[in-house]
């Protein structure tokens, strides 16, 4: 049509031509970042037992109750045990006097011995006075008939001096009779004392049975008093007074969930304690990442209960090993917890940033 502009070619603009930026190529570690959905755990829950079989006739503390190591949660009652442990100890005290009057007895026994041997001593010394009186009178009496034969002294200093040797010898026999004595007797006293002595040995053998016998049932009694772990919480409590709880399997009338706060799903225990100052998040490492995970690896945790706070932490330790069936490394991270605002069973997310070599 006569009334239509033509078209209208548009010509380039002309430009300046691209500027081209030249970069080194350089070798650089490949981080990335592995996460996982998790859940709070607490760093140690404990299980308690009691050791005897006994009845629950106190229990202290409930569930939420703050604890500090070494309070008692619960006192049991085994009033047999008590009763031996009273009868044990009488028994050591009865051992003690038995050992205390064996060695009086050695005493006595060792100060007639030293008696007897004093005994013996003197009796030998008389002896000893004895022989020789009887060699100096039988030579003066052999002197004194030869100057009877002679006729130099009268024979009745003779019959004297006789006398006197005959005196000598008796009292020598006598002497030799009293070393006899003596000697026996001090043999006797010595048995004695012999005697004593293995009483006394055999009087601390019964006492160290005895005491040994205490002790194994004053441990026992300790058991009747169920005592806190560390410090912590309690979150469950299956103790009623005067419950009957057994040995290894808790309380049997406890609730049916009770177990599920056991390891490996014995019958409920009368406490479960939880550590609450330290708190752990589990992340599972895949194989291909597993070699490049250390302790140390930074890591952050981002509590569900708390979406927007991302909490820096690092790896505290790893399993090493691979599980068989997921073929992932279990990491662990340690979260402290101040003020025990993180709960043990909070869903958490964890990442654990690896960093692998170009």
């Amino acid at each position: 049509m006569s009334g239509c502009a033509e078209d209208k070619k548009v010509a380039p603009s002309v430009s300046e031509p691209p500027v081209l930026h030249v970069i080194h190529p350089r070798l650089q570690k490949i981080v990335r970042v592995v996460g996982q959905p998790s859940f709070v755990q607490s760093y140690e829950r404990t299980s308690i037992y009691p050791k005897v079989t006994a009845y629950i006739e106190k229990w202290n503390v409930d569930i939420g109750d703050k604890v500090r190591k070494g309070d008692v949660l619960a006192d049991l009652f085994v009033p047999e045990l008590r009763e031996l442990w009273e009868t044990k100890k009488a028994t050591v005290e009865y051992a003690k006097e038995r050992v205390s009057l064996a060695q009086e007895d050695v005493e006595v026994a060792a100060a007639e011995v030293k008696a007897a041997k004093a005994r013996l001593e003197e009796a030998q010394s008389i002896l000893g006075k004895y022989e020789a009186e009887v060699v100096r009178w039988d030579v003066q009496v052999k002197r004194i008939a030869r100057e009877v034969e002679r006729q130099v002294i009268a024979p009745q200093i003779l019959l004297e001096s006789q006398n006197e040797l005959k005196a000598d010898i008796a009292a020598r026999d006598a002497a030799k009779a009293a070393i006899t004595k003596a000697a026996a007797e001090l043999e006797a006293d010595e048995e004695t004392l012999a005697r004593a002595e293995v009483n006394v040995a055999v009087a601390r053998a019964d006492l160290l049975v005895a005491e040994s016998e205490a002790k194994r049932l004053e441990a026992l009694v300790g058991y009747l008093k169920l005592f806190a772990p560390y410090d912590g919480i309690i979150v469950a409590r299956n103790a009623n007074t005067w419950d009957f709880v057994l040995p290894r399997t808790g309380d049997p009338t406890a609730e049916r969930r009770a177990p599920d706060l056991s390891p490996g799903g014995q019958a409920a225990p009368i406490y479960v304690v939880d550590r609450t100052d330290i708190v752990r998040i589990y992340v599972d490492i895949p194989e291909r990442d597993a070699d490049y995970v250390h302790i140390g690896s930074e890591a952050r945790v981002k509590l569900w209960a708390y979406r927007d706070e991302w909490l820096p932490a690092a790896v505290t330790r790893i399993s090493w090993a691979l599980n068989t069936q997921s073929r992932t490394m279990r990491a662990e991270i340690d979260l402290p917890n101040p003020g025990s605002k993180i709960l043990p069973g909070m869903y958490a997310y964890g990442q654990v940033v690896v960093e692998r070599p170009n």
